[in-house]
């Protein structure tokens, strides 16, 4: 489109030419699940927020389950110890970096 600047979505090519898009999945715990089966969602705590997750690929999860959550769905099951680890990784890659110098 003429005379449109830079945006986001431009910032997803690489200078090859290629797709650089990634997602994240991000675990949390099952604090509430609703819904009929084949069509339940669960509440997610993240620690400091809540959203629904689909259960479509973990239809066995109960409340108190962590789980990997990417694009809304829960993709995986995990340990208190994957959810915490995985966690930790999360803060050390968003706390600030010294400028290189």
């Amino acid at each position: 489109m003429a005379g449109r600047g830079p945006g986001p979505a431009d910032a997803l090519i690489t200078p090859g030419g290629l797709a650089a898009a990634m997602c994240l999945a991000i675990p949390g715990k099952i604090v509430a699940i609703s819904g009929p089966a084949g069509a339940q969602q669960a509440e997610v705590d993240y620690g400091n927020l809540r959203r629904t997750a689909q259960l479509l690929y973990l239809p066995d999860v109960r409340v108190g389950d962590y789980v990997l959550v990417q694009a809304g769905f829960a993709m995986r099951r995990l340990s208190e110890a994957e959810a915490r680890e995985a966690l930790d990784l999360l803060e050390q890659a968003a706390a600030p970096t010294p400028a290189l110098v």
